[in-house]
Order: C-alpha cells, then structure tokens, then sequence
C-alpha cells in the first residue's frame, strides 16, 4: 500500500524535474567565438542562461596579441576570453594580429556640414583595427562619400558612398566624411523654381580619370525636368570592359538609364541620387581577326561563336576604330555591343546575321549606313548611346517625351503632328477647357518638325501609355506625317537628349534608320558643344513655342508656298501608309489608351480652289475617316483659317490663330468625351 503511494509521487518529481530542465534550455543562449588568425579554440559554442558570463578557454600563438574584439563586450585574460554579462545570442570575431604596432586614426570632416562617427576612438591605435563610421549631414546638407587622404573635392579617393563604411586599418590613415551644403533656398532657386540635385555615380569596377571610385555631379531640373546622366566621354574607365550605362543598384538590377539619357530626381533637393556603372566585358581577342593602319585597328572577321559579342576598345594595342565589309557576315550572334572608339562600320559588314535581333553603339559613329545590314532583317533594337556632349539641346522632342513620362501617374491627351501643333496649340488653355467640363487631363503637345517621322514618334510613346490615356492624331499632308517608312536625322536630333526612345521601337519597321542617323552626325559634328541644360528661349516648358508671334506681312492674300498646295480629297494618305498607322492604333489600344483623329489648321489660301468647297470638305473627312482606324472627332471645316491668321507658314499659326484652334480641339475633345460617358 505504501509503495503504491510512493511511486506516484516519484513519478511526478521526474516529470517536474524534467519540465524545468526543458524550460532552462528553452531559455539559453547560444554564444559562439569564430575562427581567426593567430588564436584556436577548442570549444567555440557555449549555450548559457540570460546575464551569466561565457568563457571561452582559447590559445594565442606564440608572437600575436588580442586588438579588439568584435560583435559583442569581451576581453581576454591568462588563455580565457570571457564575453561578459550575455543577454542576447552572439557571434564573436577576435582580432589578433603579430607583434602590433600603434598608428594614428583621424576623422575629418567637410563643410562642418555633417556628423561623422565611429566605433573606435581616434588616436593611435594597433595595426589591424576593425574600425566602422558614419556619417549623418545635417538639414539642408548632403554626404557625398568617404575619401582617404584627401577631400574629394581635392582629389581623395572616395572608396563609399553609403553613410555607413567598414574597413582595417593598416597605417597611419585621415578619412574624411565629404559633405556638400545646399544653399538657402532664395540663393539656389531657379527661375521656376526647381532646385539643384546630387547625382553622386559609383564606377562599380573602374574609376575616374583621377583614380577615384566616385564622381559628384551637380545638376538641375529648371527646365527639363528629368537631367541627362553622364556621357561616356571617358568619365569613366575599366580596362577589357564597355560601359553600358548606370543602375540603382551596383548588381544591376535596379532601373537602367544609358550614357546620356534622361533620369528622374527626387524632389526632396537633399536627396541623393546613386548611380552605379554598368559594365560589359569584352569578348576575347582571339575571337577576331584584324589589321593594324596607323593607330587603329579594323576588325575584317569574328571567328568566335558567342550569343551576346562586346567588340573590344582595343586590339593588338590600337584602338579599334573599324568594322570591314563582311567581318559578321553571316554569323549567328544575337547581340552586338560596339565601343565608343568605333568610327566605321562599312556596308555589309552584318550582312545575312539571321539571328541578329540587338545593337548597342555610341553616337559617335561617324560612317554607317543602313546597307551594312542587308539580309539581316530581324535587327530590331537600337540601343543608341551619348559618347559625345549634346549639339541639339535647344531641340523640342525630349522635353515632350519627359513631360509625358513625369506625368505617368495621371491621364494624358497627347497631340502628335508636326510643327502646326508646335506653333498651333496651347496646352495649359487645353487643359483649362477640358478641366471647365469635368475632363481633367494632361495635355502633351507632341507637335514637332513635320520632317521628323510623326508616326515613329507616336509609336515610342505608345510603349509608355496607359488605360486613360488619349492619342489624338492630327496629321499635316507631308509624307514623313502621314505614314512614311523613312526616318530622317530631325528624328535623331530631336531625340538627342532622349536616346532611351530608340530602344523601344522595333526599327525593323522602318527604313533608313543608320542613314539618317549618320546624315545627323555629319551635320552636328561642326556644331559646337552644348550642355544638356540648355534650352530655346523661345521654347515654353510644354514643348510649344512661347507666346508673342504676331501676324507678319501675311494680308489675307498670304500664302507662303514652300508647303505646298492642300487637297481635300480622297487618295491623299495611300492605303500602305494607312496600314502602317493603324497598326500604331492597334499599339494603343493594346495598352488602354483610345486613339483619335483630328486635323491640323490649313491656310485656305493653299487650298486647292476644287476642293475648296463643301463637296470637298465631305470628300476629305470621308476620306480620313474610311482609311484610319480611329474615331474622327473633327471637321476639316473648323479647321481651314483665314490667312490672317497664319505667320510665317500655310501651317503655322499666329497667337489669334493658336487661340481659335486649341478652342475648337477643347470643343472637339470635350463633344466625344461627353458622348462616350
């Protein structure tokens, strides 16, 4: 009976027991000492309860002595390091190192801008001192990097630019926390008010032409809201490598904007953009065949078998400045990224590449034609690179397109013809019109050269639309308006500071694409340098020209000719064209974007007299509204001015004359929207 009352009782103890003990383990923490130079450890895990100490019994070799102990409070003392008071799980890094003797550490400052801090006091301090900083800048200030020896703004290497930065100390070292101060806003506002931003670039692998691993440029959205990045002027360097471009993140896989092309900035002017080079190494020598003239080298065969080739800067110690007739011929490549030191690419020099889709080269190219790829009919992408500073920044195309892409985030009506929209539409007082009627859009006046390829450029922006948006096609009769193949070189200089465009366009459909582009090359290379701030003064932030274009000596018999004579009749876009264009309609629609069709102001004095009349007028909005697949909203009625009306073209209105047609495209606009809700 006894034992029958004793053993439940033992039994409960062990269970007790055995409870606790699972709930003290559940509790410890585990501690662990690494492994390093100069010093072993038998057992390098302890696991011990909340604020006891752990001790780990360690030996030092011969010569070495304990500097510093990372990750957690420890010292070292007769062959035990005891790490302290362990309230948390850590891992230990102790840093022994031989015989260590002291060097001095010094923290600077720039522009008592900033604070800058570290994990160990300045002063002189034993070789092989793990030592991290950072830095925090104060309001209105920003920290450019961390530099060695020098400021950066002496040439001191800046080896970081996160705020935060880690490194050994081997001797004696002055590191400088590089801040720049931003001045009072009234001393750095601009005349629209924008302000002035930091783009600080990491070479990522190369350097700068001083040596540094970071340049700081300064730059300014006043105009152009989205700045240009940088050139590939030679600003950087990596040697058996191409730089392709910049990213947000050094791996690559933040966004992507190539040498030259437009970028966003934060708004906050405090802060920072990082941009990190994007590289490309060079396919090896020996995959060409090529000669030596002079001081360059012309690549005649590639004999490799690679996907993807980057054509080396530089062969047999010359830069490499040509490629001969057939040296691709007939080669199964996919991709095909030429050097900027590339000057020639003779005709046929890519001819039958069948599996040719992608082309990446710098717009200094001086010699190339669209020959150079007979046979090879799937090229398709053009990404298109500046090398050299811009010509054509007082151009009106990239300010259009960066408006467009600022303004993602609302709905747009966006208005393609050629310069009789540049002259003939005012966009805030479109956007007031449609707004007084509930249509609350962003007007983006794409009116640009009639000699640029209009449909070429409709079809880049179709890549960036959305569900909302509105295209409205108002076409001049000028073969490169109205569905034309050809693109010219104001297609190419328009889009100087808009490189990215080409890229997302499938050029396959189009003709004449290397042609034009030399044709602008052959043009700009005598004209001088620009910065890609610069702007027309008589150019407004929209796009359009500015106000005060008055009437010149154009009485109401004005006519100037040089355009030609108007046709209202059938025949006048050819069913091929046509096809062409609807297929860029298809394109919108695809996004959610709805196309429309409306008409440019003609001067009635360059009407043909046969069609000047109702018969006519009939025949021609038939005509636009049987070939294109868009919904006509207008009537060439609404659209025919009194010369009076015009100034120093059949197309180009007056400020009297702007007023009345961007009334009667409001009116259009807002009669369709009414009737599609």
């Amino acid at each position: 009976m006894c034992i029958r009352r004793i053993l439940p009782a033992i039994l409960l103890c062990v269970i007790l027991l055995a409870a606790c003990g699972r709930a003290e383990y559940e509790n410890c923490i585990t501690v662990m000492l690494t492994a390093g130079e100069g010093y072993s450890c038998d057992d390098p895990v302890i696991r011990l309860m909340p604020g006891e100490d752990a001790i780990f019994p360690v030996t030092l070799e011969d010569g070495y002595e304990f500097i510093q102990f990372l990750g957690a409070d420890a010292e070292y003392s007769g062959g035990i390091v005891r790490v302290k008071n362990v309230r948390y799980p850590a891992t230990v890094l102790p840093v022994a190192v031989r015989d260590p003797e002291p060097v001095r550490f010094i923290l600077e400052r720039t522009d008592n801008a900033g604070k800058a801090t570290s994990s160990v006091p300045e002063g002189k301090l034993p070789r092989g001192t793990h030592i991290t900083v950072t830095a925090s800048p104060f309001e209105r200030s920003v920290f450019i990097g961390w530099s060695f020896g020098k400021k950066a703004a002496d040439g001191g290497l800046v080896v970081s630019i996160r705020p935060e930065f880690s490194f050994v100390l081997e001797s004696n070292t002055i590191l400088y926390a590089n801040f720049r101060v931003i001045q009072p806003e009234k001393q750095i506002q601009t005349v629209s008010g924008k302000y002035l931003r930091t783009i600080l670039y990491a070479a990522n692998g190369g350097s700068t032409k001083d040596g540094s691993a970071i340049r700081a440029e300064t730059v300014t959205n006043e105009f152009y809201p989205m700045p240009n990045t940088l050139p590939d002027t030679g600003v950087f360097t990596r040697d058996g490598y191409t730089l392709l471009g910049y990213t947000t993140e050094p791996d690559g896989t933040g966004a992507f904007y190539g040498p030259g092309h437009p970028m966003p900035v934060p708004d906050d002017p405090a802060e920072v953009t990082i941009l990190y080079c994007l590289w490309q190494k060079w396919s090896p020598e020996q995959d060409f065949t090529y000669g030596i003239s002079g001081n360059g080298a012309a690549i005649t065969r590639y004999t490799g078998s690679a996907e993807n080739v980057a054509i080396p800067a530089v062969l047999g110690g010359k830069s490499v400045t040509t490629i001969a007739a057939g040296a691709f011929s007939g080669c199964l490549m996919r991709e095909v990224i030429l050097p900027n030191t590339i000057r020639t690419v003779e005709p046929d020099a890519f001819r039958d590449c069948a599996e040719f889709t992608e082309l990446t080269m710098s717009d200094t190219v001086r010699v190339i034609s669209d020959e150079c790829f007979s046979g090879t009919t799937h090229l398709r992408t053009l990404r298109l690179n500046a090398a050299m500073a811009p010509r054509y920044s007082t151009n009106n195309f990239s300010i259009k397109w960066e408006r467009l892409l600022m303004n993602a985030d609302k709905n747009r009506v966006i208005v393609f013809s050629g310069s009789s929209t540049y002259h003939g539409l005012l966009t805030p007082q479109l956007e007031e019109l449609l707004s007084a009627e509930g249509n609350d859009y962003c007007v983006c006046n794409f009116g640009t050269h009639a000699e640029s390829n209009i449909v070429f450029n409709m079809d880049v922006c179709s890549s960036v639309l959305h569900e909302g948006d509105v295209v409205v096609y108002a076409p001049e009769q000028l073969p490169y308006v109205i569905g034309s193949t050809a693109l010219t070189k104001i297609n190419f200089s328009g889009f100087e500071l808009c490189y990215d465009c080409f890229a997302r366009v499938d050029i396959s459909k189009y003709t004449n694409v290397f042609g034009a582009f030399r044709e602008f090359n052959d043009t700009r290379v005598n004209m001088r340098e620009r910065t890609y701030a610069e702007h027309a003064a008589s150019q407004s932030v929209y796009g359009e020209r500015g106000a005060g274009l008055s009437p010149k000596l154009n009485s109401e018999a004005f006519r100037l000719g040089a355009n030609g004579t108007f046709y209202y009749r059938e025949g006048i876009i050819p069913d091929e064209n046509a096809k062409r264009i609807n297929a860029v309609f298809a394109q919108i629609r695809a996004k959610g974007a709805e196309p429309l069709v409306s008409f440019p102001p003609f001067n009635r004095n360059a009407v043909e007299p046969e069609t000047l009349n109702e018969a006519g007028y009939d025949a021609y909005n038939g005509h636009i509204a049987a070939v294109l697949g868009a919904e006509l909203i207008s009537d060439v009625r609404d659209y025919v001015f009194n010369a009076k009306y015009m100034s120093d073209t059949d197309y180009h209105l007056n400020d009297a004359g702007r007023d009345i047609r961007t009334r009667q495209l409001a009116a259009d606009l807002n009669a369709h929207f009414r009737k599609r809700k």
